[in-house]
Formats: structure tokens, sequence, C-alpha cells
């Protein structure tokens, strides 16, 4: 199943037959067959789309997604017959009203990110233990220090403290500053990446990591939806008017492996702007991620039926039936 991410202004999208037809001044750039599509997103100013498209759209369950400026999404159009359950909501709900499942929860998703982002160094020093030796000491000095800083977090009480928000993304915090000093200090990020910035960062790395983020957004708030779930109702991020806030606790163990190991790979590529030509190539990389096939439960499955499984373990973690653990890379 395909993610469509419109990036080209000017381009207009119909339907022929049973096909997605993606043209441009009148000439035809390109037909999709609709039943391999799973979501449409509009990232760029002056695209256009039929209402017969939108229509067959959610007859056939495909999400279509709107995104502003920053790439972050501000509208999507669903068919009426999405899969939800009042149910599970509701236990949505019920369970941000005390803090105890809110800590469990989190404590796994941020334990799930650190180890995926050990994973992740572990994944490059293959490399550099044969061809920079030096580098790789540091990388595994520093997957070390991550290691330890997960098990921190399984070592926490199992009661709630008043602060246990803190707790948890203290150890977050700590583990991310090593994780990106030794992939600058081992060069396998360029030396115009200082630090790790969100909005409004001017180096290509951080650009490049901003848009990675938003395109996996997109694919975890697909997964939710399908769930039930509502994007909006989180355990660790703060909820706020306009905060997908689940949408943002649910990435935080993928973003490592998805997004962080394909921007690596292009910022070694001799780019110095953000161009269109390397945003189409980023995201192309980060969708052949997800179609990707990895060992879950003994198989080989799609990373992003994974992610989508697991955000049903989220429920039934919810429904107090089984325990949410999160998904762990292998390198």
């Amino acid at each position: 199943m395909k993610h469509i991410a419109i990036e080209e202004y000017g381009l207009y999208l119909g339907i022929t037959g049973e096909h997605l037809q993606i043209s441009k001044k009148g000439d035809v750039v390109k037909e999709i067959p609709l039943h391999k599509i799973k979501t449409i997103s509009l990232s760029k100013n002056g695209a256009s789309l039929s209402t017969n498209l939108l229509l067959d759209c959610c007859m056939r369950g495909i999400k279509v997604y709107l995104h502003d400026f920053k790439n972050e999404i501000v509208g999507g159009i669903y068919g009426m017959h999405e899969h939800a359950v009042s149910q599970i909501r509701r236990n949505q709900f019920k369970a941000t009203d005390n803090s105890e499942i809110p800590y469990q929860i989190s404590k796994r998703f941020i334990y799930g990110k650190i180890r995926n982002q050990r994973a992740v160094l572990l994944y490059f020093d293959k490399y550099l233990n044969k061809t920079l030796p030096s580098s790789s000491e540091k990388i595994q000095k520093a997957a070390e220090s991550i290691k330890n800083s997960a098990e921190a977090i399984k070592r926490l009480s199992e009661e709630p403290s008043i602060d246990w928000n803190f707790q948890i993304m203290g150890n977050e915090g700590f583990s991310s500053k090593i994780y990106w000093l030794a992939l600058r200090e081992s060069g396998l990020l360029p030396s115009s990446f200082q630090s790790r910035t969100g909005r409004g960062a001017s180096d290509i790395v951080n650009s490049m990591l901003n848009f990675g983020y938003a395109v996996l957004e997109t694919i975890i708030w697909n997964a939710v939806t399908n769930a039930g779930l509502e994007p909006y109702v989180g355990f660790l991020h703060v909820q706020r008017p306009g905060k997908p806030s689940l949408v943002l606790d649910i990435m935080e163990e993928y973003r490592p492996w998805v997004v962080d190991r394909n921007v690596i790979k292009l910022s070694k590529s001799d780019h110095s702007q953000f161009t269109p030509e390397l945003k189409k190539q980023l995201i192309e990389n980060i969708h052949k991620t997800i179609a990707n096939k990895y060992f879950y439960k003994g198989k080989k499955v799609k990373l992003e039926s994974i992610i989508q499984r697991q955000v049903y373990k989220l429920c039934a973690h919810l429904y107090n039936k089984k325990e949410y653990q999160p998904y762990l890379f292998k390198w």
C-alpha cells in the first residue's frame, strides 16, 4: 500500500476509472491504482483535486491529509464508515483521569525510543567498526550510556510519583543528548549540525529531521484513526488545542529507526540545502522503510502493519487486557 505525498506546485489530482491520476498543465504525470493507496498528503499550496476523487477515497477508506507550510497536519478528510468503537475512546478519556495508566504507557514509549536510538547507533557502527575504529569507539560508548538510561526507565517505581513526567523526560533528554552528540562527533552527521533543533531550524540536517517526522506523523495518524482512538488525547505530551498528543506519543519509538536513520544516510551525500529533490528522496526512503518487513512475533511483517498492530495493542492496554510493550528494532 502506498502513501502519496504531493510536494509540487500546480498538480491536479483526479480519477480515471479506478486510478488516481496526477496531472500538470493537462499532461498526465502518473496514474496509481486506488486499491494500492492508503493515504494522500497535500503539502504544497496550488495543488487541487476533484470531488469525484474525494468521494471515491471516502468510500475506499483512503484518508486525505492537508499540511500547512510547516508540514504539520491541519486537516483531514475521512469516510463516515471508519472503524471506530465508542468504548475505546471512553477508555482513552477515562485513562487520563488518573496518572497510573499514562505513567505506565509513557514509560514504555520512551523506553522504546531510547532502545531504538541505541539500535540506530549500532546499525551504523557495523560500518564504522571496519572503516573508522576511532569513530566506532565513540558510538559504542554512547550506545552503552543509552542502554543504561533505558534500564533506568525500567527501574522507575511501579507507582507514579508527582513528577513522573519530569523523570521520564529527564532520561529521554539525557539519552538524546548523548545520541546526537555521538552522531556528530563520529562523523555520521556533518559538522554543520550542532544540536537538535525543532521548529525554525536553519541547518540541513535539522530541516530534514523535522520534515521526516512530519511524514512519519501522517503514517501514525492513520494507524490511530484506524483503531478508533482520539489523536488529540495523549499520555506523555502536553495536551493543548491543535496538538495531536497521542500521535506524538506513539511516534516516539519509531523516530530513530524510520526517520533519523534515513536522514543520516542522506546527509552523507553532497547537499548544502534541503532541495525539493532531496525532500522527494527522503519521502521515498521513509516510505520504503515503512514497507520493509521486520520480525514480529516470529514472522516477517511490513513495518506499517507492525505499527498498526502496536496501536491495537495500546487499545488492549486501555481495556486492561494486556500491557503495552514497545517495538524494538534489531540492527
